[in-house]
């Protein structure tokens, strides 16, 4: 859709990159919410300069091995300059160490069991892109009578790239429907024989355009009905507008009498005491926390603080466009 001028070439997790004479690219491998997660990692001749955004620690994945805790303290032993990393779990005191997908699959398994033999309306909603989640509704539910109906441009983009990789299987009781036509198609069906259907949809997070909105606000075929069960495999994703979307069409759902499980998920960041347990691997020079509003980025400088680092000596908070200089 768009052209790139640079050369493409690809890098596996293990492997390196020579960039320049002095720079050099290698990819350590992480694990997070996408299939084949890693961490860009920098050699320079200043030192090393690691780029941990979006990541956990999860030793029990289907589609990805655990992260690579030997390589991670290599580098700690070769010497990092600096850390650039997530901070999005950093306030949150509750997520102390974050759980694997293995809690995530056996969660989904408790809350789909009863409603997969109901013989009323099932929807399943979670993120396009976490392959693992989508593999682990998928083995769920094709042990059901039910169909599966995996619907949303995004589903169809995400899953049929995943399914060329080989990296998602589906059972042969599932579809996928990306276009507005096919989607309203398959949505008539599940609709005139809601008991045999299983529908796996965007719009978790209650975006107005995304499909299990549309569905709340009666702007599709399918009509949500009294016991109906609608279960919400993610977080709503901390910004105030995500949070009034999703609060409004949980409760559009509900004024519809359907039964909502909210909370089918485990997370996809790193939590503290997993942060803190990559620091003590990384023995990072400086640190720079990212990918979270000011109070996130607080709660890490104070983590770190914890473990011996001091803010404004060798953590540094910046703002978006802002810039760090290191010299020798």
């Amino acid at each position: 859709k768009f052209k790139v001028n640079n050369p493409i070439r690809p890098l596996n997790a293990g492997s390196k990159l020579k960039l320049s004479k002095d720079i050099t690219l290698e990819f350590v491998q992480s694990t997070h919410s996408i299939p084949q997660a890693v961490f860009p990692v920098l050699h320079t001749p200043e030192g090393i300069i690691v780029y941990a955004l979006d990541f956990k620690f999860d030793n029990h994945q289907k589609v990805s091995p655990p992260p690579d805790y030997k390589r991670l303290r290599e580098l700690g032993r070769e010497g990092v300059l600096a850390l650039i990393v997530e901070s999005t779990n950093a306030a949150n005191y509750k997520e102390v160490k974050t759980h694997s997908e293995r809690i995530a699959r056996n969660i989904l398994e408790d809350v789909m069991r009863g409603p997969l033999q109901e013989k009323t309306g099932m929807i399943v909603t979670t993120f396009a892109s976490h392959v693992e989640r989508i593999q682990a509704i998928a083995d769920i539910a094709k042990k059901s009578h039910r169909e599966i109906y995996f619907l949303g441009r995004s589903m169809e983009r995400f899953c049929g790239i995943a399914q060329k990789l080989g990296i998602l299987k589906l059972p042969k009781n599932a579809s996928i429907y990306g276009s507005p036509k096919a989607i309203n198609k398959a949505l008539m069906r599940a609709d005139e024989d809601r008991a045999n259907y299983l529908l796996v949809t965007t719009g978790h997070q209650g975006e107005p355009d995304a499909l299990l909105p549309r569905i709340a606000n009666g702007r599709t075929p399918y009509n949500i009905k009294k016991g109906d069960n609608v279960v919400i495999s993610a977080n709503v994703i901390p910004n105030p507008t995500n949070a009034a979307n999703r609060h409004i069409m949980e409760r559009r759902l509900k004024l519809k009498g359907a039964r909502i499980y909210p909370n089918a998920h485990v997370s996809g960041h790193a939590g503290r005491e997993d942060h803190r347990e990559f620091l003590r691997m990384l023995k990072p020079q400086h640190i720079i926390p990212a990918h979270g509003d000011l109070t996130m980025l607080a709660a890490y400088a104070e983590l770190a603080e914890e473990e011996g680092y001091r803010i404004g000596y060798d953590i540094h908070i910046l703002r978006n466009a802002q810039a760090q200089v290191f010299k020798s």
